[in-house]
């Protein structure tokens, strides 16, 4: 089976909550940015693919409980980065892409892929990241103060999930304090545990203590000093 690493944290130890910026766009570049560093290589661009919640297409009265299929995938993007962008100006390039493809029918090109089987590699071994960030799960109406805690997850054996190394979000309120929770999927059949544990711990590490007013190279010269002193404790 997969092997999931998790943290929980309280939504005001990370960064987007201190720079107001927003959660799926720190995702997106900590994602990217600890898979470059544990590769040992910055490019001029970067990203992860991250899914789509298709039922905001539909009109308010369209979507049923019964409708429940309903995701397709974009590959957020930004490029032309130099030693001087920051990592503000890259998060902001992301959020731009991530509206621009939003806006265009990208989601449903892609849907329209997946039903045609017009996806394929000729890699094997390779895990591609993916996101997939629910969002807050409020409690109202007639279940308001029944429901105490909140809790979801997904399981798949290691060998049909070799393609996609999953990252899994979301958050709700836990004894009063508002808590992310980050569930990361990991293919032991392609991603030995030694760089797993690492890449999921460089995630955590970017979204919490990494300002985003340093230059990406900083970030990720940061980032591979972090990653070496985590494989030394291994």
């Amino acid at each position: 089976k997969c092997k999931y690493y998790i943290d929980e944290s309280p939504i005001k130890d990370f960064n987007f909550h201190k720079s107001k910026i927003k959660l799926t766009d720190l995702y997106i570049f900590s994602f990217a940015l600890s898979i470059l560093s544990l590769n040992g290589r910055i490019n001029s661009n970067l990203g992860i693919n991250t899914c789509v919640d298709l039922r905001q297409f539909l009109g308010q009265n369209e979507t049923t409980i019964a409708n429940t299929q309903n995701t397709s995938i974009i590959s957020v993007i930004s490029d032309n980065i130099t030693s001087k962008t920051t990592v503000g100006d890259v998060i902001g390039s992301l959020h731009q892409d991530l509206i621009r493809k939003l806006s265009d029918n990208t989601p449903f090109v892609v849907y329209r892929c997946f039903l045609e089987n017009e996806f394929f590699t000729t890699k094997k071994f390779v895990s591609l990241p993916n996101l997939s960030n629910v969002g807050r799960f409020k409690v109202e109406g007639q279940f308001e103060g029944q429901i105490k805690d909140t809790w979801i997850q997904q399981q798949d054996i290691s060998k049909n999930a070799e393609g996609e190394c999953f990252m899994l979000a979301f958050s709700r309120v836990k004894n009063g304090i508002n808590t992310l929770v980050t569930r990361l999927q990991q293919s032991r059949s392609v991603l030995n545990d030694e760089d797993a544990n690492v890449l999921f711990k460089s995630i955590m590490h970017v979204m919490k203590d990494v300002p985003i007013d340093v230059k990406v190279q900083d970030a990720y010269d940061e980032l591979r000093c972090f990653q070496n002193r985590m494989k030394r404790k291994i």
